[in-house]
């Protein structure tokens, strides 16, 4: 067997950096721009069979400038999970997506580095690194310090738990956290 070039996904005009994270799930591609516009943009692409076709241009759900949204990015199914390590000077987000019915990609909640700590040091780049897997979320923070040094780094897992029949703005009430001795305080929600 060998491999076959297909056609390129092309990001639209004026796009830049594209292709610094990318995902692939079934028909579903997922380009990270991080310095597209003044933020950063995913471009949602879906494979038709013959080729792939732009489906969604993914910003940020708030203007955070500079912010390298689409650094990062982790798919499951129909939730996606993007970084931003940039915003707000380094101290980064990471931003919850979901996919209703197929389609379109919404923002859901959002992650930043006071959800697990009332106070920062040196900016952590929270968001440099994501995954999603079902319920868990794992977000990197490679410049946090720890008691292992500074710049040590840390990746902090986030768990949505409250069973199989609750979902949106019900699912987020009901989150915790799994790293270790960090307390999630609270979760924003977009809905």
């Amino acid at each position: 067997t060998e491999w076959e070039l297909e056609s390129p996904l092309l990001p639209p005009r004026f796009s830049s950096h594209a292709g610094f994270a990318v995902r692939i799930q079934n028909s579903t591609a997922l380009v990270g721009a991080s310095d597209t516009g003044s933020e950063g943009t995913v471009f949602a692409y879906e494979f038709n069979g013959s080729q792939w076709r732009l489906d969604q241009s993914i910003t940020p759900p708030q203007r955070i400038g500079r912010a390298n949204f689409g650094y990062a990015i982790g798919l499951d199914g129909d939730r996606l999970v993007i970084g931003a390590y940039g915003a707000f000077d380094h101290l980064g987000v990471a931003y919850l997506y979901e996919r209703q019915g197929g389609s379109e990609w919404s923002p859901l909640i959002s992650f930043d580095p006071f959800d697990v700590h009332d106070t920062l040091g040196a900016p952590p780049f929270f968001g440099d690194a994501c995954a999603v897997s079902d319920d868990l979320v794992l977000i990197g923070a490679p410049y946090e310090d720890t008691d292992h040094g500074g710049d040590s780094g840390i990746v902090y897992a986030f768990r949505l738990d409250c069973g199989e029949d609750c979902t949106g703005s019900e699912r987020i009430r009901k989150a915790r956290c799994e790293a270790g001795d960090c307390a999630l305080q609270r979760w924003r929600a977009f809905l």
